[in-house]
């Protein structure tokens, strides 16, 4: 939650919002490549938790 929470202010902090020319930019910095890490990074947070969790049962 914390990831996508932190990655929709990011995306809401610029007036021209989510740009695909911007995010296929790679010569410099742009805030949609911090939303893009954002989102994947709770997506495999997510996914490690729900792993770990189903792990665990199964050793108990």
């Amino acid at each position: 939650m914390w990831c996508w929470g932190t990655a929709l202010l990011v995306a809401l902090n610029d007036i021209d919002f989510f740009s695909l020319q911007d995010l296929l930019d790679t010569a410099h910095p742009h805030h949609e490549h911090i939303v893009v890490a954002l989102v994947l990074g709770g997506i495999v947070a997510a996914a490690v938790i729900v792993l770990w969790g189903r792990r665990r049962r199964h050793i108990v």
